[in-house]
């Protein structure tokens, strides 16, 4: 029984530490943050526009595309 439970803990060690050795050699290299993605760098307009909002929102953003009025 103890040593059941001493191979669950190394298995969660060994996850919890690989984890932490992934995240900190993404960080090393300025990739991306410890969630798998770049954070906008930068302060946001007072009031939110379109590119602000295709930011949030991991979009591409054209602005030809945008100035374009979409009739149905």
């Amino acid at each position: 029984m103890a040593s059941i439970l001493a191979v669950g803990f190394g298995v969660a060690a060994a996850a919890f530490l690989g984890r932490a050795g992934l995240v900190a050699l993404r960080k090393s290299r300025g990739q991306v943050g410890a969630m798998g993605r770049a954070f906008y760098k930068g302060g946001f307009e007072p009031r939110m526009n379109r590119k602000e909002a295709a930011l949030i929102l991991q979009l591409k953003y054209y602005k030809a595309a945008v100035s374009k009025s979409v009739t149905y």
